[in-house]
């Protein structure tokens, strides 16, 4: 990952952690390959991995992604791939709706909307974006933050990018069918600037993530307990 730039707004570090560190409370952060990785010392995700590119806009535009582990791949079994079908239709991303005033709202994760395509009998459930798209705390952090896109979605894949959508396709229900494991991802995308206004920015983009994950854990903690599951 090239060195971001040093300044007024940005200090020895890169932006997250160096206004993390003060914001909240953070036990470490660190390279890991091309991401930035950071500990949180209290929330609900073990680790935020982050990845940024330059844009010609002069913007850091950051992808920042919690990863929930569920069930490791080594529990596989008939139960957890009975869970991972029911979890996968909960699949959701960010829109907003409205004209003036405009809300966050969660519909159906594009991405599942192809499976779906490809493999009618599922049919996506809404009570994960339903859970989202009313929580007014949520629903504050969104509104200040303005992420470009923020995503809800079960790793799927066996690589991680692709000739073409069929090609990425042809996985995705290989995986259904047979899935390696069980591991939501919370990802956000925005363009983060060298502003006095960064600072509430990133506090915003963090604790949206935070809130986020904890209604996950909410909503799929008593459907994998209904698969046998006692877990989060």
């Amino acid at each position: 990952m090239p060195k971001e730039p040093t300044g007024k707004y940005f200090g020895e570090k890169p932006i997250i952690p160096w206004i993390l560190e003060e914001e909240r409370s953070i036990k470490d952060w660190y390279f890991e390959g091309n991401a930035l990785v950071i500990e949180p010392d209290k929330a609900n995700f073990e680790r935020l991995v982050c990845t940024y590119r330059y844009s010609i806009t002069s913007l850091y535009y950051w992808r920042i992604c919690c990863v929930l582990e569920v069930v490791r791949q080594d529990q596989m079994g008939p139960d957890a791939e009975k869970l991972f079908r029911q979890l996968k239709r909960l699949e959701c991303e960010l829109t907003w709706k409205g004209i003036l005033k405009k809300r966050p709202f969660f519909e159906p994760y594009k991405a599942l909307k192809l499976l779906v395509s490809r493999l009618p009998d599922i049919q996506p459930d809404t009570a994960l974006a339903g859970r989202l798209g009313t929580d007014d705390l949520l629903t504050r952090h969104l509104k200040s933050a303005k992420p470009d896109s923020m995503v809800f979605y079960l790793a799927s894949t066996y690589q991680l990018s692709y000739e073409d959508e069929d090609e990425f396709m042809e996985d995705v229900v290989e995986f259904y069918r047979k899935p390696q494991g069980i591991t939501w991802n919370v990802a956000l995308y925005k363009g983060i600037s060298r502003n006095p206004g960064v600072r509430g920015l990133v506090t915003n983009l963090y604790d949206a993530l935070d809130r986020s994950v904890g209604i996950v854990k909410q909503v799929t903690r008593p459907i994998a307990k209904e698969c046998g599951f006692d877990i989060l």
